[in-house]
């Protein structure tokens, strides 16, 4: 794969692996009357598992979309060489570096959108935004900013 193509899907990725970085930990599974706090949760220990598809599926519409589009894009710049998935553009792992996270706790939750504030032992606490999308908590991750 050309360098140039590489760095796009790096960057297109790059949000994602830092969030899941962020809360990469081992804990309990989610069921589908799982709120706010054990979506994350979930998304936790796919993460923990490199579970591209699962932590996937854990995503609300917007993240999914972003990626979808970052995917045909990293597909087009390879000259269709090759056909990226989402699932491709996902890097995990880190949690030894990180430290596990201790707490998922919510600090806010409507009846549309919660915000789950994730901390971890030596670390600063990180806040991810979970959607109620067709009566399933989705988290959605905040888009890549490349700063200059």
């Amino acid at each position: 794969m050309p360098s140039t193509v590489r760095r796009s899907v790096t960057a297109a990725a790059s949000a994602l692996a830092a969030a899941a970085l962020v809360i990469a930990v081992a804990g309990r599974d989610c069921g589908e009357d799982a709120g706010p706090a054990e979506t994350v949760r979930a998304l936790a220990v796919a993460t923990a598992a490199e579970d591209r598809h699962a932590l996937i599926d854990l995503l609300g519409p917007k993240t999914r979309s972003r990626l979808a589009t970052e995917a045909r894009r990293a597909t087009e710049l390879s000259g269709g060489g090759k056909v990226y998935e989402p699932a491709d553009l996902v890097t995990l792992g880190g949690a030894d570096e990180l430290g596990l996270p201790e707490e998922f706790s919510v600090r806010y939750e409507d009846e549309r959108r919660a915000y789950v504030d994730v901390s971890r032992p030596n670390g600063p606490t990180a806040e991810l935004l979970v959607v109620l999308h067709e009566d399933r908590w989705l988290v959605e991750l905040e888009p890549y900013v490349n700063a200059p």
